[in-house]
């Protein structure tokens, strides 16, 4: 890792600056559909796999004990290139290592716990896929339904952890039509009732059962929201219902502000929508929301990172722009702050897009020379 990004990175963590670049694999599990078990959601590098090993033998396994070290000797690299990449490009805001500088290290059990346990999903968004998404496996992709790798006794498992829980994840698919994680929430708050749990949905839906844990459990929201146009919106997440979303979006919204908690809003930017960045920005700021910004890699033709360069520059003209008006007249509530930050580490990040649009553009072109000689 280059030393000076390192510093620049340690400079503006909101935890302040740490001793090491990720405290992940000292801190949290991720569990992914499969049975796959890593330290978040970015690195999916195994550290064992459920039910073939517990929970307690995957935390206490060789494969933890070897990232810890490869992170305390400043090695992002393998799969932890997700964050070292953003470090190294100066997208500060997108580096998912520094959601973990909130837990605290402890060697006998994990402080945070993240789940995506099944696919199960309601949507068959544009950018998705069977992995994510069970309507886009059965419809799109024809395929026979993920196996099951989680069930009741991974609940009845987690029971030994539990009290130990500073903060917990819940990833789909979407969360709240999972039954499985309804029997964790209750769980969680029965035996934590202070723990976190973060919930990342696309609040297409919002059943009473999902209410009644949101009333009782100290739940954060993450809302997954690219467009506040209807049209676009409706052609990016498919089969949701836009004034449903909207409405949904702005009761979670309100919960959140009278538990005074945080509340935010993740947009994946591709070639369909970057237009209506301006509409993005006034939505979250209105709703005190901070805005992140997702990285799409695939499909090719809706990512920014493998668009053509004349494309790559227009975006970075518009959200300069926007960067420096919002530094120069923009909003200063904490949220608004955030994403104003988020925002220039994402124009610092397509920038690097831009420059590497033009290598593929001059090999192109050097190719096709060569094949007419």
């Amino acid at each position: 890792m280059n030393p000076i990004q390192n510093y620049l990175y340690n400079q503006q963590r909101r935890s302040g600056p740490r001793p090491l670049l990720c405290y992940s694999p000292s801190t949290s599990l991720y569990f992914g559909t499969d049975g796959n078990v890593s330290s978040c959601c970015y690195n999916r590098e195994p550290l064992g796999y459920y039910p073939t090993q517990s929970i307690r033998e995957i935390w206490e396994g060789r494969a933890r004990q070897t990232l810890c070290k490869r992170i305390a000797a400043d090695d992002l690299g393998g799969a932890c290139n997700g964050c070292g990449s953003q470090i190294e490009t100066g997208n500060f805001g997108a580096v998912v290592a520094q959601h973990f500088d909130r837990w605290t290290p402890n060697p006998d059990h994990p402080t945070s716990l993240s789940f995506e346990l099944h696919n199960a999903c309601n949507l068959e968004c544009i950018m998705c896929n069977g992995e994510l998404s069970s309507r886009i496996r059965r419809f799109r992709e024809r395929r026979p339904a993920l196996p099951q790798a989680y069930g009741q006794p991974f609940v009845d498992e987690l029971e030994e952890f539990i009290p130990h829980l500073e903060g917990t994840t819940f990833y789909g698919g979407e969360p709240f039509v999972m039954r499985l994680y309804y029997r964790i929430w209750e769980r969680l708050i029965a035996l934590n009732p202070d723990c976190e749990i973060t919930i990342q949905t696309n609040a297409s839906i919002l059943p009473d059962q999902a209410r009644s844990v949101l009333e009782r459990g100290n739940v954060h929201i993450g809302i997954s929201l690219d467009s506040v146009r209807r049209d676009t919106y409706c052609s990016i997440r498919r089969n949701a219902d836009f004034d449903t979303v909207m409405a949904n979006t702005r009761w979670l919204a309100d919960y959140s502000h009278q538990n005074n908690r945080p509340i935010g809003i993740s947009a994946c930017i591709m070639t369909v929508n970057w237009q209506e960045l301006v509409d993005l920005l006034e939505f979250a700021d209105e709703l005190g929301a901070v805005l992140y910004f997702n990285t799409v890699w695939e499909p090719e033709h809706l990512s920014l990172a493998y668009a053509a360069p004349t494309l790559i520059q227009r975006v970075i003209e518009l959200y300069g722009t926007l960067s420096v008006e919002r530094g120069l007249r923009g909003p200063t509530h904490a949220a608004a702050t955030l994403t104003s930050t988020n925002l220039a580490g994402y124009v610092a990040l397509l920038s690097t897009w831009y420059q590497a649009a033009i290598r593929r553009e001059t090999e192109g072109k050097l190719a096709q020379t060569t094949a007419l000689v």
